[in-house]
């Protein structure tokens, strides 16, 4: 994509049309066909990963402050997805907002202790180091969060795009 290809603007622009497309979470009101439950998993997923790509996007444009009132509300609905909370970290720090990234980080470790027991993986542990010592670059450029690939349609050993199967509207039996 446009990301790889060293375009970030072209990238920003595609990810924020699909992005703005997005309308809630899929298959809203369909919540009792089983039949859905899957492929409606599948496609939240993958408006995460797009909203992540656009905040990386965003990043290497030099754009903190856009990405952190999008990502705000993405990680109080996620608040266990460690991807989003590293980008708001970055975007916080870059802002100028080094209390801020901190509580980020303090946020998401309370809340992994709290529900899971569990402490926030390295790439975040050595994100809250970098901005401690304010050694995380302030401007665009090498951000040193692990690259995201992006969930392609059709890729070998990916499920591809199929017909939905409709919910039926009642059970006979």
């Amino acid at each position: 994509g446009a990301l790889e290809a060293g375009d970030p603007g072209a990238a920003a622009q595609a990810f924020a049309h699909a992005l703005d497309l997005w309308r809630g979470r899929a298959f809203t009101g369909l919540d009792g066909c089983m039949a859905l439950r899957a492929d409606a998993a599948m496609l939240d997923e993958f408006r995460l990963q797009v909203l992540e790509h656009w905040a990386a996007a965003q990043l290497e444009l030099g754009n903190p402050q856009e990405l952190v009132r999008r990502l705000r509300s993405a990680v109080g609905e996620h608040p266990a997805r460690e991807r989003l909370h590293e980008l708001l970290m970055t975007g916080l720090f870059r802002s100028g907002d080094q209390v801020g990234a901190l509580g980020v980080f303090r946020d998401l470790r309370t809340h992994l202790a709290g529900e899971f027991g569990l402490e926030p993986g390295e790439a975040m542990r050595e994100l809250q180091r970098r901005v401690l010592h304010q050694e995380l670059p302030a401007a665009a450029g090498a951000d040193g969060l692990p690259e995201q690939k992006p969930l392609p349609i059709g890729e070998p050993g990916r499920p591809s795009p199929r017909p939905l199967r409709p919910c039926p509207s009642a059970f006979v039996g």
